[in-house]
């Protein structure tokens, strides 16, 4: 095996590892549950440790949320993680380690006491994490929002990972820019931007509803929802209506939402399909993010011939005035003043959204596989 591939979670390894499949790169990817014949993976190449569906539970409800992040439960999780794959990892005699952030210190000291150890890729989705963290805390400091800190562990173990790496890979020059004013050499940080499904014919809007579409996880705070329900509150655009995409975001953001907001509707979950057609119905698509490594679901959205409206901190590829717009963080006004432009203007809306649907293309997980596997050649 030449590559081990350690993501303590389901994010974009799975897109990594079908393009490997195909390019090939002889890969071993540990995780935390997949069926490997459904995502397009030979079941050699998959190493689950299901344990982490704990995950899913503690994030059931408001309370459950709570508990989760009061006990540190995501530094535990990744340091628990890493460790089971440190003591599996020494069998497979990888040549290289690339590991999400959070997941690799463990198993990278574990080979390198075997001798010598192997370069060391780390995987960052978001920008340097005491950069994430300083910008969180007052973030939440200026909404009056209790915050619940990463431990102090949690934070110099992710300092002691990035100077360890051998190569560091960042989705946007936000993410980049990050790392570098935290004293990470610039040389050290490979800048490789994500990839997107592209359909080949979407579906066309059905209805004349000016439609915003919010899709921001489990994390309203940190993707700038609160400045978004502002914003669309104010604008009173005619036959609109705001969906929010989410599990518990409501729950957690409620004391934002404007009363009586009939034409604002939260939604828990829902299938990839079901998301793929809210992008094509959708008028635009709004992520006005604080903090972000950068948005897969703003690529989506523009595949999807969606014109978007983000802030530079989403580390978006979208460029203002092309694909959308880019505001400033924290600025409802702006956010109101484009929503208000965009749904008057019909016309340069369209010719935006096909604008990020035809730029957005060349942004495909084969080249993202490829430039990673060029990475990987650079260091072994």
């Amino acid at each position: 095996m030449d590559v081990a591939i350690s993501s303590g979670g389901p994010w974009h390894g799975l897109s990594l590892c079908r393009e490997f499949e195909k390019i090939p790169v002889d890969y071993k990817l540990y995780t935390i549950f997949v069926d490997a014949k459904k995502s397009g993976l030979a079941p050699s190449h998959v190493s689950n440790h299901p344990y982490f569906l704990a995950d899913f539970v503690l994030n059931r409800t408001k309370f459950l949320r709570q508990v989760r992040d009061r006990a540190g439960w995501f530094a535990h999780k990744h340091d628990l993680f890493d460790r089971l794959v440190a003591a599996e990892i020494a069998a497979d005699n990888p040549r290289l380690l690339h590991a999400w952030a959070g997941f690799g210190l463990r198993t990278h000291n574990a080979l390198k006491k075997r001798g010598g150890g192997v370069p060391f890729v780390v995987e960052s989705g978001t920008t340097h994490l005491q950069f994430q963290e300083d910008l969180l805390i007052e973030e939440y400091s200026r909404l009056g929002i209790p915050y619940s800190r990463q431990p102090q562990s949690f934070l110099r173990k992710a300092r002691a990972e990035y100077a360890a790496a051998s190569r560091i890979v960042v989705p946007s020059k936000f993410a980049f820019d990050s790392f570098v004013s935290n004293g990470v050499d610039a040389g050290k940080l490979a800048l490789i931007p994500y990839g997107t499904d592209w359909p080949k014919s979407p579906q066309k809007k059905q209805d004349e509803v000016f439609r915003v579409l919010f899709a921001g996880g489990q994390q309203p705070v940190r993707k700038g929802l609160c400045y978004l329900l502002e914003a669309f509150s104010k604008a009173k655009i005619p036959d609109s209506e705001l969906i929010v995409l989410g599990r518990g975001v409501f729950e957690d953001i409620s004391r934002f939402v404007p009363k009586n907001a009939r034409n604002i509707k939260f939604i828990d979950k829902v299938s990839n399909a079901e998301l793929n057609r809210l992008y094509s119905q959708s008028s635009v698509f709004c992520l006005p993010s604080i903090e972000e490594g950068s948005a897969r679901v703003v690529y989506d959205a523009m595949a999807h011939a969606a014109p978007v409206l983000v802030t530079p901190n989403a580390g978006a590829v979208a460029r203002n005035g092309k694909d959308g717009f880019v505001v400033p963080i924290r600025d409802s006004k702006a956010l109101c003043r484009k929503m208000i432009y965009l749904s008057e203007n019909e016309k340069e809306r369209r010719r935006m959204g096909q604008n990020a649907r035809s730029f957005v293309k060349k942004y495909s997980w084969t080249r993202y596989a490829r430039q990673v596997a060029k990475a990987y050649d650079e260091l072994l």
